[in-house]
């Protein structure tokens, strides 16, 4: 977990505010993990990293 969240997630994502997180953000995301030669297993595990984070930050913003 903390590899995907240290290698993929903050370098592509670690600049943006929570709100502007959208679904067309996380398929740009998934589609340069991909275009990066980022192995499927490794896109999977940093989409469900990615998607633990944004519910926790989401479900601590209420």
């Amino acid at each position: 977990m903390d590899s995907s969240i240290n290698v993929h997630i903050i370098p592509r994502l670690g600049s943006r505010k929570l709100n502007s997180v959208t679904p067309i953000v996380v398929e740009r995301f998934l589609d340069e993990l991909e275009a990066d030669g980022v192995g499927r297993g490794n896109q999977v595990n940093s989409f469900r990293t990615l998607k633990a984070i944004l519910r926790d930050a989401y479900g601590n913003c209420r």
